[in-house]
């Protein structure tokens, strides 16, 4: 079976010679590990390996997540589709949403960092 860490280092090499070759520096590539259903001993051991940002697309999911391993100064995203529904649950607990797809989304999730002091 192949570790996290070896996968990690040849991802990381092939995107430095993609960088490269895109004319990019590599240190301004940043690769997002998408933590979806993998347990968190995967999680650490990719921290471990360097990997810093990590995404999530199941609300509940991500949350249990972030506030487990809160203290390990990781980077969570909210990646996928955000119902409105589930906006006030994912607000201030992820440090980037990129599924906001409207306007209405958009200003409940600004008046809820506005309520929190976000």
């Amino acid at each position: 079976m192949i570790r996290v860490t070896e996968n990690l280092r040849k991802i990381r090499d092939l995107l430095a010679e993609t960088a490269v070759e895109a004319g990019r520096r590599p240190e301004d590539v940043h690769l997002l590990a998408v933590s979806k259903k993998q347990p968190l001993e995967k999680i650490l051991e990719a921290a471990a390996a360097g990997q810093r940002d990590f995404g999530e697309n199941i609300v509940q999911e991500g949350i249990e997540k972030v506030t487990k391993l809160e203290e390990r100064g990781l980077c969570w995203h909210f990646i996928g589709h955000l119902q409105r529904n589930k906006a006030a649950k994912a607000s201030g607990r992820f440090a980037l949403l990129h599924g906001v797809d409207s306007l209405d989304l958009a200003e409940r999730l600004s008046r809820r960092a506005a309520d929190t002091g976000r």
